[in-house]
């Protein structure tokens, strides 16, 4: 149980990284287009 609890909470880190990280590249995408 105590392993299942820290699993989850590493796939939620993950998932809110991953969220980051795709929003930064869209946000980064957006600002290089406006640049040109």
């Amino acid at each position: 149980m105590v392993i299942d609890r820290k699993l989850s909470n590493y796939h939620r880190i993950l998932f809110v990284s991953a969220k980051k990280i795709m929003l930064e590249i869209i946000f980064f995408s957006h600002s290089c287009h406006l640049i040109r």
